[in-house]
């Protein structure tokens, strides 16, 4: 039996699953655990609410040098902060979706958070936490989130802990899908909802001022979150280093 002394959680979602890899804990769904709960051969002697703000950290440590743009952690690293050791990396172009809805009816989800830079936002929320709202607030009702389903159920290189990203990881990614994604995906959905009928999605507008790809702009707008007509697709994230 794995013995864990002290698992450190920021937000505590209910739990229906415990695994270990490595000593680190991963929960999601169910009911919260208490202190020498054993499960799946787990002794848990205590847990407290300090530590990331995230749920499921992930604690992968960088290799030196990486820098954005570059292929590591089952993706393209789009952003690194000033201590080079946090991140956030982006699916590569084969795994956006197919056009997909945000919801399949009008329901409120309740607060979902732009992402880091927000100023009404002091602590690192990123796409993981919105996604984990979203699915939490569909799962007792007979409609779902496609595009957050997507993410939270697609592995790719054996990582399997990508969501729905923020509008601001999506603008951290601007440049590399500028220069590297088809120019024909036109949207790109964001777990930040605007309210029951909207919410928030990166749209490319081509060929800016007719001067070329690199004069391509990106721009957060609202798009309704039950629409069909084919546009609006979804680009998992994932973070490290939390």
């Amino acid at each position: 039996m794995f013995h864990i002394e002290k698992v450190t959680l920021g937000w505590i979602h209910p739990v229906n699953y415990l695994t270990s890899l490595s000593k680190e804990i991963w929960l999601s769904g169910g009911t919260a655990l208490a202190p020498d709960d054993n499960i799946s051969g787990l002794s848990i002697l205590e847990y407290n609410t300090g530590g990331s703000t995230s749920t499921n950290p992930n604690t992968d440590i960088p290799p030196e040098g990486l820098k954005v743009g570059d292929e590591w952690g089952g993706g393209i690293v789009v952003y690194i902060d000033e201590s080079g050791k946090r991140g956030r990396i982006m699916a590569k172009e084969e795994h956006i979706s197919n056009a997909l809805q945000w919801s399949t009816e009008a329901s409120t989800v309740g607060y979902t958070s732009p992402g880091y830079d927000n100023p009404g936002d002091t602590k690192d929320v990123i796409g993981r936490d919105n996604t984990q709202g979203i699915i939490d607030h569909f799962i007792s009702k007979a409609s779902s989130s496609p595009a957050a389903d997507y993410c939270n159920n697609i592995v790719i290189n054996g990582y399997d802990d990508w969501y729905l990203p923020t509008t601001w990881e999506l603008l951290r990614a601007e440049d590399y899908i500028r220069n590297n994604f088809s120019r024909s995906i036109i949207y790109y959905w964001s777990s930040l909802e605007t309210n029951e009928n909207f919410a928030r999605a990166m749209k490319r507008i081509n060929n800016n001022g007719g001067k070329g790809v690199q004069y391509d702009d990106f721009v957060i707008s609202s798009f309704e979150k039950i629409k069909t007509d084919g546009v609006t697709k979804v680009i998992p994230f994932r973070s490290f280093g939390e």
